[in-house]
């Protein structure tokens, strides 16, 4: 950890803040699971299911990195066509 950030500070030092986000952001990056990926394909055919499951997935870092804001995205998605589990996490 102090690796990267001494790596982003000297690269906000010699290239600048935009070119230190673009490099820390593809170091953050990661390879999506097969679950998030056939997950992600469902989503795109307007699965609500799929939708819910990949706020799931976000709002508990499975497979992806933990985004809460990523996951509130997803829900209202799966929400705004009808699908309404009994609980929210």
């Amino acid at each position: 950890m102090i690796q990267k950030i001494s790596s982003s500070l000297r690269s906000i030092l010699f290239f600048g803040k935009e070119k230190a986000v673009s490099q820390a952001t593809s170091q953050t990056k990661t390879v999506e699971t097969p679950e998030v990926q056939k997950l992600r394909e469902a989503t795109e055919l307007g699965d609500a299911e799929a939708q819910y499951n990949l706020g799931v997935m976000y709002d508990n870092g499975q497979g992806v990195v933990k985004d809460k804001d990523e996951a509130v995205n997803w829900y209202r998605r799966a929400a705004e066509q009808g699908h309404a589990p009994e609980y929210i996490n």
